[in-house]
């Protein structure tokens, strides 16, 4: 509130939808984080890089590596070496914003 000789101005502003925004994401991603870590299957994200960025328990379980061993390395560590090849040339092929799911090892057409 400022005063200026009689006169007074006052600024208020409702932030209730804003916090309950955020009250809502932090939901959502404590959500997304309870099912990634509590997933059966391995589940790793990389960046455009081909590094990973999330390795869940049962990636470590599988792979035997500690998630914060697995963040920031290259996803080929993980990858067997007869299959580096042909990940790589895949990867070649994919748009960024492309969603993929396929088992190990497993080749197949990524056209849509």
């Amino acid at each position: 509130m400022v005063r200026t000789g009689d006169n007074i101005l006052s600024v208020l502003r409702d932030i209730t939808q804003r916090v309950f925004i955020e009250n809502a994401l932090q939901n959502n991603e404590a959500q997304l984080a309870g099912m990634i870590e509590s997933a059966m299957d391995a589940i790793i994200t990389v960046d455009e890089n081909q590094i990973i960025i999330l390795f869940n328990n049962a990636a470590e379980k599988i792979f035997g590596c500690p998630a914060s061993q697995a963040a920031g390395q290259p996803l080929d560590r993980f990858i067997p070496e007869r299959f580096r090849e042909s990940h790589s040339e895949d990867n070649g092929r994919l748009d960024t914003r492309t969603v993929i799911q396929r088992l190990m090892g497993q080749s197949g057409d990524f056209s849509d």
